[in-house]
This record gives structure tokens, sequence and C-alpha cells, in this order.
């Protein structure tokens, strides 16, 4: 799946997408283990994150992109 990201948004956008879905992938993870809906030993589905970053690439990305990179100029 994040081969077909990669070939959807180019590769710059790509990692975007995939950055975008760790984090959100983390912090639900972290809510539902501190909710105790979860724990270390449960299962969460990645795909669905996965799907949510590139919507959100495919919207915001090159923003979201140049303003990540500004803080390199």
């Amino acid at each position: 799946m994040g081969m077909l990201i990669g070939f959807l948004l180019g590769p710059s956008l790509g990692v975007v997408a995939l950055l975008l879905s760790y984090i959100a992938g983390a912090i639900i993870g972290l809510g539902l283990l501190v909710s105790k809906k979860r724990n270390m030993a449960s299962h969460v589905p990645f795909g669905t994150f996965m799907v949510m970053g590139t919507i959100v690439t495919m919207l915001w990305g090159q923003r979201i992109l140049d303003w990540y990179l500004g803080f390199f100029n």
C-alpha cells in the first residue's frame, strides 16, 4: 500500500503521507492505551491511517511540505 501511495503522490508527497499516517496512528494508539480500550498485545489496523494520511496529503500535502521545509531556510 505504501508503494501505491508513492506512485500516486510522488516521492516527496508520499513521504509526507506516510509520516502523517505514522503520527495519526501513534496518537490514536496512545489514546486507546490510555483509555484502557486496548492493551500492548492488541492490534490496530494501520491501513486506515494510511488512507487518511493520503487523503490529507492530496488536499494539503504541498502546503505541509512547504511549511516543514520553511524551517530549514
